[in-house]
C-alpha cells in the first residue's frame, strides 16, 4: 500500500463519522456504504479522478449504463457497488481539496419500490449519508443525463461502471474549482464591468467638447435677366 494511499484511507473516517452512530444502532452496515474498494481499484480510481478539473464530469453509473459517444468519454469497469464508488470518489476530490463536487441524482431513485428493486432502500440510506453537507441536487434522470451529454461535446467526461443492478442509481458528479467558485467568479465579473464603464465615463468627462460647427456660407443667387 502506498502512502499516499494510507493517507487517503485516514482521510475516510470524515466521510464515514457522519454515518457511524446510525450503522451502530443498525447494527452494522446496513445504512451506510460497508467497508471501501480494496487497494488496487482505489488506485486506478485515483489515476483516472486526479487528471480531472473543473467542468468536467463524472458519472457513477449502474451496471446497465450505455457506453458513450464522443472522444472526450473515458469508461472504466469496477467489480463493487456504486455506493461504494461514490464514497471513494468524495475521498479522493476531497483529499486533494482543489475541486468541488456538486452531485446530481436523479429524482426517479426515490419513488422506486424494495418490491421491483430488492436492496433500493439500503443504497438510499447510503447515499442519504453521503449527501448531506454537499452540494446535491435531484432532478429528472433525463435532464441530467442531457447535461452529460453537452458536456462531452467540450470537456472530458469519466463514466465509471459499477456492479450496482439498481434502476435510476446513477450518480454524476459535476466538478467545479474548489478554491474560486461561481459566485466569485460573477462577482469578479460584476466588479470588472464596473470599473470598465467607470474608466469608460472617465475618458468621455477627459475630451473637451467640440464647438458647434458653423453654419455653411449661403450661395449668393445670380439676379434675375
Amino acid at each position: 500500500m502506498t502512502d499516499r494511499h494510507s493517507l487517503q484511507l485516514l482521510s475516510k473516517a470524515g466521510l464515514l463519522l457522519t454515518g457511524l452512530v446510525f450503522a451502530l444502532g443498525a447494527g452494522g452496515c446496513a445504512d451506510v456504504p460497508c467497508g471501501g474498494a480494496d487497494s488496487e481499484v482505489y488506485d486506478e480510481l485515483v489515476r483516472h479522478v486526479t487528471p480531472l478539473g473543473a467542468r468536467n464530469w463524472i458519472v457513477i453509473a449502474e451496471a446497465s449504463f450505455p457506453v458513450l459517444a464522443g472522444e472526450g468519454v473515458e469508461t472504466i469497469s469496477v467489480d463493487i457497488s456504486a455506493d461504494i464508488v461514490f464514497m471513494e470518489v468524495l475521498d479522493i476530490l476531497e483529499t486533494e481539496g482543489r475541486l468541488q463536487p456538486r452531485i446530481w441524482v436523479g429524482s426517479e431513485l426515490d419513488n422506486v419500490t424494495e418490491d421491483y428493486a430488492p436492496g433500493i432502500v439500503k443504497y438510499r440510506r447510503a447515499l442519504g449519508k453521503l449527501l448531506p453537507g454537499r452540494f446535491h441536487y435531484r432532478l429528472a434522470n433525463h435532464i441530467i443525463t442531457r447535461q452529460v451529454e453537452e458536456a462531452v461535446k467540450t470537456y472530458r467526461v469519466l463514466v465509471i461502471k459499477t456492479n450496482t443492478t439498481l434502476p435510476y442509481s446513477n450518480i454524476s458528479i459535476e466538478l467545479d474549482s474548489g478554491y474560486w467558485s461561481a459566485d466569485s467568479e460573477a462577482e469578479l465579473r460584476q466588479r470588472i464591468e464596473r470599473v470598465r464603464l467607470h474608466d469608460e465615463k472617465e475618458r468621455q468627462n477627459a475630451v473637451p467638447a467640440l464647438p458647434a460647427a458653423a453654419p455653411p456660407a449661403a450661395v449668393p443667387q445670380p439676379s434675375p435677366a
